[in-house]
């Protein structure tokens, strides 16, 4: 079967494949964008809640609260400053798999691009044995005819 097909032909299927999992590659890689997204969201809100329940606490300690009003408010905001410590190793953690499914995305984009241009030179050079074949046969043909007179 292969006999007759062209090797540029026959690359095709792994060239396919190697698309399919620069494809999926991508896709991974933009799941994790989305992921790393919402998890500084969320970062992001947590800082800027903390730090506006601190703003009004301060403001209100110019008045009188109660001694159970404080030790809960610390209690909160400490809650607080643990949840932002845990989302913050999140974001950390999700940077550092992004970096890793990118580097998984460069991989896949480099064998894809390596096939395209293997395959690519392929052409060129069964093409230039086919119009070298042709160019022979035409040759060959030549000699073979009577010359008119």
């Amino acid at each position: 079967m292969y006999g007759t097909m062209a090797r540029s032909k026959r690359l095709s299927p792994v060239l396919k494949l190697a698309e399919s999992k620069e494809r999926h590659a991508v896709q991974v890689m933009a799941k994790a964008r989305q992921r790393l997204n919402y998890y500084e969201e969320k970062l992001n809100e947590l800082r800027k809640f903390y730090e506006e329940y601190y703003n009004a606490y301060r403001h209100n300690q110019s008045g009188v609260i109660s001694a159970t009003q404080l030790q809960e408010t610390q209690k909160f905001l400490r809650q607080l400053d643990e949840g932002i410590a845990v989302m913050s190793e999140k974001v950390t953690g999700q940077k550092h798999l992004n970096l890793r499914d990118e580097q998984q995305w460069l991989l896949a984009k480099n064998r894809t691009d390596a096939l395209d241009k293997l395959i690519t030179k392929i052409q060129g050079f069964e093409r230039n044995m086919r119009d070298n074949r042709e160019a022979d046969e035409v040759d060959e043909r030549s000699q073979h005819q009577k010359p008119k007179i």
